[in-house]
């Protein structure tokens, strides 16, 4: 049976603690609680990933960036690991939704990258999922079809963290103001189960994945809760590489917990790959990858990106026209414009091909303002 762990953290230890230490951890009231931290941390590197998913049989792993420190992977680097393992990785942007450019940020990590989805984690990114300054970051999300995934929760972290951003209940307000947008609880709720499968339960848009406590999977995901919340609703995840208590992250021990579950094979088989092929609509998938490719190639970039690549060019150059003279102001555009391009895949003859296609656009432009000049003066 075809096994996609949707929940996987590969993160970027270079800078994960920023702006904390380890010694953070140890202090009083700041501590780590999710088990042994070195445990965790030598769980880290692509080689390690592959090697716990070949010892479970699990074929893909979603791997989530995390806009965020302790858990923090970039954009970039989840997009690295994925195009290094293209078969076995697929990848979930993260952008703090606080941020000024978020729209522009999730704009490129969809279309640039071809990450599938978008990943919160409310209490490390200092926010609560139903702040409707927050609410057209929602609206963009469901105008390109990204699904969302929200950490609820316990979250252990001290107190660095507040756990009332994690309450599962906050996002009901989300999902009955914006019904299009596929959203994904994480760990069953972590001691916040029932209220997570309220919500679950109530919206056709909200789903939940199992990267509890293995332990606890037994008494949670019983027949009658998984046919009262919804059959599809349930998306197997294990929250790699984070560890349960004493024990070090086995992915194994998830899927035999999982195989060993008094279930029919048709539930087990939506839960270990069916469902989440359902929660990111696979078709979209595929119009993602195409859209990545097509930038890649030169051949379409977003309205965002293109506003977001030469408004603050354009203003640094018109400001240098008094100063400098035009012939400066247009080697400063030629500059930046090679550079951006270049920063988005462009190569050298296709920056050249654009550039005339724009010289041609500004020729008929000015034909067309000085034919109008023209017939006013008549």
């Amino acid at each position: 049976m075809k096994i996609i762990n949707a929940h996987v953290h590969m993160i970027d230890l270079e800078n994960a603690f920023k702006p904390y230490t380890l010694a953070d951890f140890e202090a009083e009231g700041n501590f780590f609680s999710g088990g042994n931290i070195d445990d965790t941390l030598s769980l880290m590197g692509s080689a390690k990933l592959i090697k716990q998913m070949d010892e479970a049989g699990i074929e893909q792993s979603v791997l989530f960036a995390c806009d965020a420190p302790i858990l923090y992977a970039s954009n970039e680097y989840v997009a690295g690991l994925c195009e290094a393992y293209p078969k076995r990785l697929v990848g979930f942007s993260s952008v703090n939704p606080k941020r000024a450019n978020a729209v522009t940020l999730i704009d490129s990590a969809v279309k640039r990258m071809g990450l599938m989805g978008i990943y919160f984690h409310p209490p490390l990114q200092d926010f609560f999922p139903n702040d409707k300054a927050i609410f057209p970051i929602y609206e963009l999300l469901s105008a390109l079809k990204i699904p969302a995934v929200f950490h609820v929760g316990s979250t252990p972290f001290g107190s660095i963290v507040r756990l009332d951003q994690a309450n599962p209940l906050l996002l009901d307000e989300v999902a009955n103001n914006f019904p299009r947008l596929k959203i994904l609880l994480t760990s069953l709720g972590t001691l916040w189960n029932n209220e997570a499968f309220m919500v679950v339960e109530k919206h056709r848009n909200v789903y939940i994945n199992t990267s509890s406590c293995a332990y606890e999977l037994k008494g949670l995901l019983t027949n009658d809760n998984i046919i009262r919340v919804g059959v599809n609703k349930f998306i197997f995840g294990t929250a790699y590489p984070a560890p349960f208590g004493a024990k070090a992250h086995r992915m194994k021990e998830f899927v035999e917990a999982i195989n060993s579950l008094p279930l029919p094979a048709e539930i087990k088989e939506r839960i270990f790959f069916k469902n989440f092929q359902e929660f990111i609509e696979v078709e979209h998938k595929k119009k993602i990858q195409m859209e990545k490719l097509n930038v890649r190639q030169g051949m379409a970039l977003s309205e965002d990106t293109k506003k977001m690549m030469m408004s603050d060019v354009m203003k640094k150059a018109i400001a240098k026209i008094p100063q400098e003279g035009a012939s400066k102001a247009a080697e400063l555009v030629a500059r930046s414009f090679y550079k951006e391009m270049h920063k988005y895949g462009f190569s050298k003859e296709q920056v050249i091909s654009v550039a005339s296609e724009i010289i041609s656009c500004l020729n008929k432009s000015l034909s067309g303002y000085v034919e109008k000049k023209d017939k006013k003066q008549c």
